[in-house]
Parts: C-alpha cells; sequence; structure tokens
C-alpha cells in the first residue's frame, strides 16, 4: 500500500508511468489485431447505447444543446449558409435535380389550380391588391404616366 501511494506522489514515477503508456499507446495504434480488437469493442459498446433508452436521452439532450448552441454561433452560421449556398449551387447544376424541382413545382400549381379553396384565396388576394392601389395615389399617378405612354406608342 504505502509503495503505491509514494508512486502516485512521486513525480519521476508518474513521469516514468506517463511514457510508458504513450509507448504502448502508439505501439497498439500500429499493431493490426489490436485495431481490430478495439473496433468491435467500439461496435458493441455503440449498439449497446443505441438500445440503452437512457443513453438516448442523454444523447438527445447533448444534440439539442449543440444545435441551440450552433444556432446562436455566428461562425457555425456562417459555415452552415456557405454550404447551403453550395448545395444549392451544385442542385442548380445538377440537370436531374432541375427535373425533379420542375416536376414537383408543376404538381403543386396544377394541384393549387384545382383547388377551388385556394382558387378563391388567390381571388380575394388579387382583389386585396387592386383595391390598395386603387386607393394609393401614388400608384393612380404611376398607373396614369404608364397608360399615358402606351396610348402615344400606340398611336405612333
Amino acid at each position: 500500500m504505502k509503495s503505491k501511494s509514494l508512486r502516485r506522489t512521486n513525480p519521476e514515477y508518474r513521469e516514468a508511468e506517463k511514457s510508458k503508456e504513450m509507448k504502448s499507446k502508439s505501439l497498439r495504434r500500429t499493431n493490426p489485431e489490436y485495431r481490430e480488437a478495439e473496433k468491435s469493442k467500439e461496435m458493441k459498446s455503440k449498439s449497446l447505447r443505441r438500445t440503452n433508452p437512457e443513453y438516448r436521452e442523454v444523447e438527445k439532450s447533448k444534440e439539442m444543446k449543440s444545435k441551440s448552441l450552433r444556432r446562436t454561433n455566428p461562425e457555425y452560421r456562417e459555415v452552415e449558409k456557405s454550404r447551403e449556398m453550395k448545395s444549392k449551387s451544385l442542385r442548380r447544376t445538377n440537370p436531374e435535380y432541375r427535373e425533379a424541382e420542375k416536376s414537383r413545382e408543376m404538381k403543386s400549381k396544377s394541384l393549387r389550380r384545382t383547388n377551388p379553396e385556394y382558387r378563391e384565396a388567390e381571388k380575394s388576394r388579387e382583389m386585396k391588391s387592386k383595391s390598395l392601389r386603387r386607393t394609393n395615389p401614388e400608384y393612380r399617378e404611376v398607373e396614369k404616366v404608364g397608360k399615358h405612354q402606351q396610348s402615344k406608342e400606340e398611336k405612333s
């Protein structure tokens, strides 16, 4: 017992212990058998963690924290934006993506056209904007000038 406590308090012993540990680590890293065993251990622990509900709960809370931290971190947001922009530009240049996007858009358009509720909402939106424009004196002025120019062009 004495020797253990003496060794722990002895800085030379601790230094020697550290160097031994470091050597063994580097040896283990280069040893393929060790690496294989390490991998299988890791895989077991991963599968165990996945099936353990407590672990999953802890993992979720960690993830949520990191998400909220990332959202508040301006550097992260900047990186995220650039990543998003890259993917957007890649999608734009990818003809398959563009084709899929078009068909998706067309479906939604045709669905909207056939949906009476949508058409009704669209009409009321249009009517509001028209009535707003009619009551707005600036808009009416612009509209007059536009019509005036149009009639001039038609005459000439």
